[in-house]
């Protein structure tokens, strides 16, 4: 799931720098989500299942990246079942 983030009209993220560390960031935590979610049924998938999904519902992934994060998590499942 690669996608840029465009933070136009966010004039503290024009740096190169803080962008790469937000898709980073965004990145690690659709990898972590995709993973829990793909894993045999258990606490520890569970758990790091509502973290991830916690981290994308969150103010401060919205801060982030001006994205809604419930959108996001439903690509994530909707790549979860192509595989």
């Amino acid at each position: 799931m690669k996608q840029k983030f465009e933070h136009r009209d966010r004039p503290e993220f024009y740096d190169s720098g803080c962008i790469a560390l937000v898709e980073a960031i965004v990145r690690r935590a659709a990898e972590d989500y995709l993973a829990a979610i793909q894993r045999k049924p258990g606490r520890r998938a569970a758990a790091l299942a509502r973290e991830a999904a916690a981290f994308f519902r969150s103010d401060y992934f919205y801060r982030l990246t001006g994205t809604d994060g419930n959108r996001i998590l439903q690509l994530i499942r909707r790549e979860a079942k192509k595989k």
